[in-house]
């Protein structure tokens, strides 16, 4: 995995998926066949977990950048 200098393009990839999340997140509430646990899951996995990864990847050390010599 190839991290990048700049973390513009992990942040924007982080809130495009979450974006795109919103509507899956929709559909899930709307499903009448599923328990309140089982929402609930879904809703973790979907967007709790790739928020809460990227929490910790920011808070984490500061180089974490990859430096390629030539």
């Amino acid at each position: 995995m190839m991290l990048f200098e700049d973390p513009t393009y992990l942040i924007i990839a982080f809130a495009v998926f979450a974006v795109l999340n919103v509507v899956t997140i929709r559909d899930i509430l709307k499903n009448k066949n599923l328990s309140k646990r089982q929402r609930n899951n879904y809703i973790w996995l979907q967007f709790g977990l790739p928020i809460i990864g990227a929490i910790i990847y920011f808070s984490e050390k500061s180089d974490k950048s990859l430096h390629l010599k030539k």
